[in-house]
C-alpha cells in the first residue's frame, strides 16, 4: 500500500466513532468547565448522530458502496449514504466548537481529513460525506452551549 493510503487509512480507522473524538474530548475534559461540558456534550451529539446514521439513514437510503474494481478487504457491508464518519465528526466539532472557540479550526480540520479519507479509500462517494458532514453539523446546532 503506497504511503499516502497508509495515511488515509490510518485517519480512516482514527476517525471512527469513539477514537479521535473521544481522546479529543478527554483533553477538554481535563480543561475543566466549559471545556468539560462542551466534551461530554460532543460524545453525546457524535454518539447520537452515529446511531441515527448507522440504525436509520443507512438502512432507509441503502445506497450502495463505490464499485472500484475489487472491494477493499476492509470496506464496510453496510450502506454507503450518508457517511457516519463524517456526521460523526462535524456533531462533535459543531458542539464543541461553539462552547470552546478557539478549537474550531483544528475540530474542523480533523474532522475533514476523516471524511476525505473515506472518498480517498474508495469507501465512500463524496456526496456520501458532504450528507454526513451537512447532517453532522445540524444536529451538532442542536446540542451544548454557545460561548
Amino acid at each position: 500500500m503506497p504511503g499516502g493510503m497508509r495515511t488515509w487509512t490510518w485517519i480512516s480507522r482514527v476517525g471512527r466513532l469513539p477514537r479521535l473524538w473521544l481522546g479529543c474530548a478527554v483533553a477538554l475534559g481535563l480543561s475543566g468547565g466549559a471545556g468539560r461540558r462542551a466534551a461530554r456534550d460532543g460524545l453525546v451529539a457524535a454518539v447520537l448522530t452515529d446511531r441515527l446514521v448507522s440504525w436509520v439513514l443507512k438502512p432507509l437510503f441503502g445506497r450502495s458502496r463505490p464499485a472500484r474494481g475489487a472491494a477493499p478487504p476492509d470496506m464496510p457491508g453496510d450502506a454507503s449514504l450518508p457517511s457516519a464518519h463524517a456526521a460523526n465528526g462535524f456533531a462533535f466539532a459543531t458542539v464543541v466548537s461553539r462552547s470552546v472557540p478557539s478549537s474550531t479550526g483544528s475540530l474542523y480540520l480533523a474532522a475533514s481529513a476523516v471524511a476525505v479519507s473515506r472518498v480517498a479509500l474508495g469507501f465512500h462517494h463524496v456526496s456520501d460525506v458532504v450528507a454526513g458532514a451537512a447532517l453532522g453539523y445540524a444536529i451538532g446546532t442542536r446540542f451544548g452551549r454557545e460561548h
